[in-house]
């Protein structure tokens, strides 16, 4: 789990603009690892609403009869974005908060970056 939080201090690095991180288990909600540079933000609590949010909408691209795999999610509110991206094969999402003036393509592609890494260290879970 430590190398989890070593990864997740790495992303976080990479740019000034990443205010916040969470890995979480998309089928229950629940945070896996977490690191903000604020202590005030707390992505465990966003990230089970997320999880909810991730499975409507994956059910509402079932009912438009397209595939329901969701590679990544953005959420663009008034004063900072959400990234939503799936661990590829696995049950496991990153959420990754950005501030509004964040290039959101450099963080996906930081995330991205992260991906391999991630996803070896959730498979010992």
């Amino acid at each position: 789990m430590s190398s989890i939080f070593s990864i997740l201090n790495d992303i976080v690095k990479e740019s000034d603009e990443i205010l916040g991180i969470c890995v979480f288990d998309y089928l229950s909600g629940v945070s896996i690892a977490d690191k903000s540079v604020d202590s005030k933000i707390d992505l465990s609590i966003p990230a089970a609403y997320f999880s909810e949010f991730m499975k409507h909408s994956k059910e509402n691209f079932k009912q438009l009869g397209l595939p329901d795999s969701i590679d990544e999610c953005l959420i663009k509110a008034n004063n900072f974005f959400i990234i939503i991206k799936s661990i590829k094969n696995m049950k496991y999402h990153v959420l990754c908060y950005i501030s509004l003036t964040g290039n959101q393509s450099f963080v996906k592609e930081i995330l991205k970056k992260y991906e391999d890494p991630l996803s070896n260290e959730l498979q010992s879970l």
